[in-house]
C-alpha cells in the first residue's frame, strides 16, 4: 500500500493536481468495525483516532464523515474512492458534503 506523504502533497499543490485516494474508510476501521486498528495500534494512531472523534463530535458528524470532509478540504484536495457495502454507508458516505471544517479543526486533524 503506497502512504501519502509531505513529497507527494507538495508535487500535487505546485502542479494544481488532487490526489486520488482508495481505501480510505481503511476496511471499517473509523467506525471500529474490524480489527485494522488493533494490528496498527501504537500512540500515533490513537492520538489520529481522538482527534477524530473530538472533531465529530464537535460537528455532529459520524468519524467517517470527518474523514472524508478533510480529504476534500485539505489541501491538496484529495478525492476519496469510497465503495459503501450498502445504502446506509452510502448515504452515511454523501452527508460528508455537509461538513464544514474550520480552520482549527483542519489543523488537528492535520497535526495528529
Amino acid at each position: 500500500m503506497v502512504v501519502a506523504n509531505e513529497e507527494l502533497f507538495d508535487y500535487a499543490r505546485q502542479r494544481n493536481l488532487p490526489i486520488l485516494a482508495y481505501h480510505v474508510m481503511l476496511w471499517g476501521a473509523y467506525a471500529g468495525e474490524y480489527l485494522w486498528w488493533d494490528r496498527h495500534a501504537g500512540e500515533q494512531n490513537q492520538a489520529r483516532m481522538a482527534a477524530l472523534h473530538a472533531v465529530a463530535e464537535q460537528t455532529r458528524a459520524t468519524v467517517n464523515q470527518v474523514v472524508l470532509a478533510w480529504m476534500l478540504q485539505n489541501d491538496p484536495p484529495i478525492i476519496p474512492l469510497t465503495g459503501p457495502g450498502n445504502p446506509d454507508h452510502l448515504r452515511e458516505n454523501l452527508g460528508a458534503l455537509d461538513v464544514r471544517l474550520d480552520a482549527e479543526q483542519m489543523k488537528r486533524l492535520n497535526e495528529a
